[in-house]
């Protein structure tokens, strides 16, 4: 039997819908799930649309399933994932209402 999941697996894109966000000092920590594809550490996202319609980029620092720490979530796993705002979007947040 051949294990899907291995590394060498393609992905399609990824979509995770986030459903909840939590602040640690100047992170963003989101809990959602994988809808499509495999999300993966240190993986470059775009976050949106917000209320101007634009999408944010942000680098997946950390993703933990069932509080394990993990290299990828694959669609239909529950998990969070800590964010690092670019710097271009760290300077814009200061001016968009949340």
């Amino acid at each position: 039997m051949n294990n899907v999941l291995s590394e060498n697996t393609q992905c399609a894109p990824t979509e995770f819908h986030a459903h909840t966000v939590f602040k640690k000092e100047k992170q963003k920590i989101l809990a959602g799930i994988g809808r499509r594809g495999c999300l993966k550490k240190h993986q470059i996202l775009m976050f949106g649309p917000d209320s101007e319609g634009k999408f944010r980029y942000a680098e997946a620092q950390s993703i933990r399933c069932k509080n394990v720490s993990v290299k990828h979530a694959y669609a239909g796993q529950t998990c969070t994932v800590e964010i690092k705002l670019s710097k271009f979007a760290q300077e814009k947040l200061g001016t968009i209402q949340n």
